[in-house]
């Protein structure tokens, strides 16, 4: 029964998944990133993931933005704020970082860059230390746990 249920909870969390990333490519287009962040939060009461791990969220998280059709160039946009959100909704303590490289190519074009860490570490994809990114912010602001 046990077993039973935990399957049923990650089928509602792949489907919640799928929804959850049409909604950011919507909101790409209509609100500034840091508005994105703060309705990417959910209510601290409200954790129906909480009995799958930090790996099982992040590699579904990965796998369904594999091939992305939209918003290639800021594919770590979505994974970190898809990856955020269901990590709150697992009842874990996630900061969303959101920081600003030197550009490595094009000299008109500044690198942004998002990730996401729990108790100060990062859970996928922080910037490269070779990048000199500095961190513009993170979500929730009230947060200590900033990288360096």
């Amino acid at each position: 029964m046990r077993r039973l249920l935990h399957i049923a909870v990650y089928l509602v969390f792949r489907i919640n998944l799928q929804f959850y990333l049409l909604w950011i490519l919507l909101l790409d287009k209509l609100v500034p990133a840091h508005r994105m962040a703060r309705m990417a939060t959910p209510p601290r009461w409200w954790r129906p993931y909480r009995r799958l791990t930090v790996a099982q969220i992040r590699k579904a998280v990965r796998r369904s933005l594999r091939n992305p059709r939209h918003m290639k160039r800021r594919f770590c946009l979505r994974f970190g704020l898809s990856l955020y959100h269901f990590l709150r909704l697992a009842g874990r303590d996630a900061v969303v970082h959101f920081s600003l490289a030197a550009p490595t190519f094009d000299p008109k074009r500044l690198h942004g860059h998002c990730w996401v860490s729990l108790n100060g570490k990062p859970v996928a994809d922080p910037p490269k230390p070779e990048t000199k990114s500095k961190i513009l912010w993170q979500f929730p602001v009230d947060s200590a746990d900033i990288i360096n």
